[in-house]
């Protein structure tokens, strides 16, 4: 069992839905250049009450949709890119 984080802090971001995927990705790569940790949870509003999902959209349109990651330079102190 796991705990729904509270709120959103550095290294947790919280979105309500996955219209909100893109902003997710890209939040999720500048917390890991940061912190290099992050959490990023969907189906969570940003006061921390779980909404849940509601999932129509087949699972490779959503990818195409997203982009991508590529992560540039060492593993440690390198960085990571959300890239379309």
């Amino acid at each position: 069992m796991f705990a729904l984080p509270a709120t959103e802090i550095e290294t947790c971001e919280l979105k309500k839905s996955l219209a909100e995927l893109k902003e997710g990705l890209v939040s999720l790569a500048a917390m890991l250049n940061k912190n290099g940790y992050a959490k990023l949870w969907f189906g969570v509003a940003p006061n921390g009450l779980a909404v849940g999902l509601d999932i129509t959209e087949k699972p490779d349109a959503l990818l195409k949709r997203t982009g991508r990651f590529r992560r540039h330079g060492p593993t440690q102190g390198g960085y990571w890119e959300v890239i379309n």
